[in-house]
């Protein structure tokens, strides 16, 4: 408008007139001409959607696409928001455990959000305060330019001079513009390149970091020109609600992740306490089964991941409570056990020099017999500590395996012995069947004769084997008393 009133600029229109024509403009639209570019009016919603009816989890995400937009939401738009989210937690089951939990996650994202909302708006108040103040400077110079002009009677000239000044100024502006909108597009298309590499960055979480980065720079950055405007703010859009969206469909994989972690570590403490309350750990060799079982479920629990955050501590806490138990109970127990083994120990030594007493015998039978008698003897008494177990057992064996090698190396005189014992036995077995028909008949005249005969005989005989030599005597006294 203001081209159209200086062509229509005449000499005969008085001072006050012309001055009152253009002022207005100077007044009420120096914002625009000194404004700096990135001041542009904000394109207002379409409509404003219903709150009352969004989950907790569709208000955050509303609100993350609103901090996506070329320009900042009022406050009063986040607030409500706010103040909608603030209101489900009042209609939260509290004996739905699941619905807590995603409320929770919910309420972590909302607080990211209101957190760079804040942060963002704080410098659009600095910049608008700013920029109030550099146009009341402007203005106020400008108003005391028309009142010196005035008073100068150079209104004229001045006046040329300060319009001349004054479409200067708005030629730069708008070539400055220009190259502001030119350097933003190309920042914006730099930005909107690599929200399009996320998706190939494994990470979730560090692709989602760099999504609040890049979503924070495209905020500091200034409008581009309008032909580009729609184009480029609708494809940041929809980049960001797409890795929102990943980040939130991890979010509820991990989640469900967890709760299977959880279910596999109390599996794991109700078989420790399960161990510790039936298993029945009353030896050395239950303890150390159950030692093995302790080492391969601490193995399983390190395989499985972590829990839920609220519950992770606290299920940790319950399997270290049982391991704790379990080897305060081991110890214990050796520690009660000690003297116990200490005797048993004792016990076994004395066994020991017992066997290495009967090495040396050639009484084979009778030493073979004390040998295995001390043999169960050692079983009875039970376990020592390993540290001498195997020790003691190979003194203990040697006098076993030294007496029965002696054993077999006699074994074939032995063999001869025992053959020539058999055939004494036989003789007087003979001798004990003659004696028995003489005491049975008549007493023949030569008895004493042939009574010393037998008794040659039976000297003559030998020895018979051990274990029918007592028999055998002791028929041969019954006849002698006859």
């Amino acid at each position: 408008m203001l081209p159209v009133l200086v062509a229509n600029w005449t000499s005969t229109a008085s001072l006050v007139d012309q001055y009152w024509l253009i002022f207005p403009l100077f007044t009420a639209g120096s914002e625009y001409f000194f404004a700096p570019a990135a001041q542009d009016a904000a394109t207002p919603l379409d409509q404003t959607p219903s709150y009352q009816s969004m989950s907790p989890q569709e208000l955050v995400d509303h609100l993350a696409v609103l901090l996506q937009q070329e320009e900042l939401p009022e406050r009063k738009l986040v607030e409500n928001i706010r103040g909608q989210f603030i209101r489900r937690r009042e209609r939260l089951d509290p004996n739905d455990k699941e619905q807590r939990e995603s409320f929770e996650v919910q309420e972590l994202r909302l607080e990211g959000l209101l957190s760079t909302f804040r942060e963002h708006d704080k410098k659009r108040q600095e910049a608008l305060e700013q920029l109030y103040a550099e146009n009341k400077v402007k203005k106020e110079a400008l108003l005391q330019r028309f009142e010196d002009l005035f008073k100068s009677n150079e209104e004229g000239a001045e006046f040329g001079s300060l319009y001349s000044t004054f479409t200067d100024l708005k030629a730069i502006n708008d070539d400055l513009r220009q190259i502001d909108f030119k350097k933003n597009l190309e920042a914006k298309q730099a930005i909107l390149a690599e929200l399009r590499e996320l998706d190939s960055v494994k990470d979730t979480i560090a692709a989602y970091r760099r999504l609040q980065e890049l979503t924070a720079q495209w905020h500091e950055l200034g409008p581009v020109s309008k032909e580009h405007r729609q184009e480029i703010n609708t494809e940041f859009k929809q980049l960001a609600t797409a890795q929102h969206k990943r980040h939130q469909e991890f979010h509820d994989q991990r989640k469900a992740t967890e709760e299977e972690n959880l279910q596999g570590k109390e599996r794991l403490c109700l078989q420790v306490e399960e161990l510790l309350s039936s298993a029945p750990l009353s030896s050395h060799a239950a303890f150390n089964k159950a030692v093995e079982q302790i080492k391969a479920m601490q193995e399983e629990w390190r395989k499985i991941g972590r829990a839920p955050r609220k519950d992770n501590e606290s299920i940790y806490q319950r399997f270290r409570a049982g391991i704790d138990a379990f080897f305060r109970r081991r110890n214990d127990f050796f520690k009660a056990n000690h003297e116990h083994t200490e005797e048993i120990l004792q016990k076994k030594r004395a066994l020991i020099e017992r066997a290495a007493a009967l090495k040396d015998s050639t009484a084979w039978e009778e030493t073979t017999n004390a040998l295995k008698a001390l043999q169960k003897e050692w079983q009875e008494l039970g376990a020592v500590s390993p540290k001498y177990s195997q020790k003691i057992w190979e003194e203990f064996r040697a006098s076993f395996d030294y007496f029965f090698d002696r054993k077999k190396k006699e074994a074939p005189r032995r063999d001869k012995a025992y053959s020539e014992a058999r055939k004494s036995l036989a003789v007087k077995r003979e001798i004990i069947k003659e004696l028995t028909a003489i005491n049975e008949g008549e007493v023949p005249e030569n008895l004493r004769d042939l009574l010393n005969s037998y008794n040659e005989r039976w000297k003559q005989a030998g020895f018979v084997p051990n274990k029918d030599r007592e028999a055998i005597n002791a028929v041969s006294r019954a006849i002698a008393l006859r």
